[in-house]
């Protein structure tokens, strides 16, 4: 008979994949939000800030939802990688929210390379596999 003692049970398998639908929502939204801040600058259109602006909060939102969901099986690295992107995202949201739909090339900019910084801090936080433990 196999051993099942290290096999993850089903609520964790079901909060693993609540974790990684919630961290795809996250960076997809994230590429939204980057994408209207660079074609607002080059269409001249600042409607799209605002889209910029609701599609990084929606991705805030969902990188939270898959931090808390999945933050007591990760490991003290992961945890740390989570942290990390997290803060980075709260300091995106904080400069998109100073836009206030102007067309400012130097802010628009600072907010940009602050959602690259972001990339790069979630593809970090998805390197690592959350450990299988049994909840």
């Amino acid at each position: 008979m196999p051993n099942t003692e290290n096999l993850p049970n089903e609520e964790y398998l079901e909060k693993q994949r609540k974790h990684f639908k919630n961290m795809q929502m996250s960076e997809r939204n994230l590429q939204h939000a980057d994408k209207n801040l660079r074609e607002a600058l080059s269409t001249n259109n600042p409607s799209l800030i605002n889209d910029a602006q609701e599609c990084l909060r929606q991705s805030h939102q969902d990188w939270q939802a898959a931090v808390d969901g999945i933050s007591p099986q990760a490991s003290p690295t992961q945890q740390s990688n989570f942290s990390d992107a997290s803060m980075l995202l709260n300091q995106a949201v904080q400069s998109m929210s100073q836009i206030h739909n102007n067309l400012n090339q130097a802010e628009i900019d600072q907010v940009i390379n602050q959602l690259d910084e972001v990339k790069h801090a979630f593809a970090e936080a998805n390197t690592q596999q959350i450990n299988p433990t049994i909840i």
